[in-house]
This record gives structure tokens, C-alpha cells and sequence, in this order.
């Protein structure tokens, strides 16, 4: 930033002017030189003529959007892999599921939401990795989840939900009342 302001002072004006293909080239490698060019504009005449300093201006300016378009092409972009499903395994009196998530080094930073329809699993930078539905007979509530660095595998169990023994009662009453 005090290179701009140093670029921008009036007592710098000329050496700006006299060094302008010098900044240009510096201006490609280093983008916070461009800024002297967008708060320079605001010095151009008001309507009226335009003299070749102020059509060098425009013209450094447009040169300056076409640098700016091809900066924000070179953004990092993040990938976003599709979720991965798993696999839920019915046993006699639990449910256990796993998936493979082999994009995943550490899950400490990581994330498993688990609520009445769906598991999920994001990352630190909140990235889903592993989205499934839950079964309605898990008991969510008792749920154990382990990770396998050595496998990349997610494992998560649970029993499912034991009838309440009051409803068993009731339907065996009514059954011995016909």
C-alpha cells in the first residue's frame, strides 16, 4: 500500500508518467501497482476535451480490466469430488454402515452430521464427502462411528429401536380379548 501512495503523490506524478511502460510491465507481475491507474482516472479532466494524456489513461485502464479479467481466471479453485453413498448392512438387531472415502487423509477436522433422513460427512473446509439416508428402525441416539486410516473407510453403528414393551402389552390384550 505505500507503494501505491508513493505512485499516486502528486510530486511522483512525473516520474510515474516518465516510467509508465516500466509500470506497466511491473504492473502484470504485481497487481497492487494497477490500483495508481484506478485512482488516477478520478484526476482526468471533467467533459469536455480529452487531451493524450487522459486517452493514455483510458487506455491503460482497459489495459488494467483485461489484466484483472485474466487474474480472476487464475483463482484456485477447489474440487468438489461427488459424495460418496456407502453401504448400510441390516444385522439381526443393528445397523452398521461403511464407505470408502479414499480423499480423506485425517478426519479430525472433519464433520458427521447425523439427524432423522441423513448422514453426512464434511470435510474442514465443509465439502461433502459421504451423504446417505438412515434407516428408520436405527436407534440414532446409540450411535458409534470409527475411522480406518490404514483402509480411508468410515464405519458407523448403531442398534436398532427396540419396540416399547408397553405396545406389546396392549396388542397382546387386545389379541386375547377375541
Amino acid at each position: 500500500m505505500q507503494l501505491a501512495a508513493v505512485l499516486k503523490d502528486t510530486k511522483s506524478k512525473k516520474e510515474v508518467e516518465a516510467h509508465a511502460d516500466e509500470l506497466d510491465a511491473i504492473a502484470k507481475e504485481w497487481p497492487i501497482v494497477n490500483i495508481v491507474k484506478l485512482q488516477t482516472l478520478s484526476d482526468l479532466p471533467k467533459a469536455g476535451s480529452r487531451t493524450q494524456a487522459a486517452k493514455e489513461l483510458a487506455s491503460k485502464q482497459s489495459d488494467f480490466e483485461k489484466i484483472k479479467g485474466a487474474m480472476a481466471g487464475t483463482s484456485p479453485k477447489t474440487f468438489q469430488a461427488p459424495a460418496i453413498k456407502g453401504d448400510w448392512r441390516e444385522m439381526a438387531d443393528s445397523w452398521s454402515f461403511s464407505a470408502k472415502v479414499t480423499c480423506l487423509t485425517a478426519i479430525s477436522a472433519c464433520q458427521l452430521q447425523i439427524n432423522d433422513s441423513y448422514l453426512r460427512l464434511l470435510d474442514s473446509e465443509g465439502s461433502l464427502l459421504v451423504k446417505t439416508f438412515v434407516p428408520e428402525t436405527l436407534d440414532k441416539g446409540k450411535l458409534e462411528a470409527s475411522w480406518s486410516r490404514n483402509q480411508g473407510r468410515l464405519e458407523v453403528s448403531g442398534p436398532k429401536k427396540v419396540k416399547s414393551q408397553e405396545g406389546l402389552k396392549k396388542s397382546i390384550h387386545v389379541d386375547s380379548l377375541d
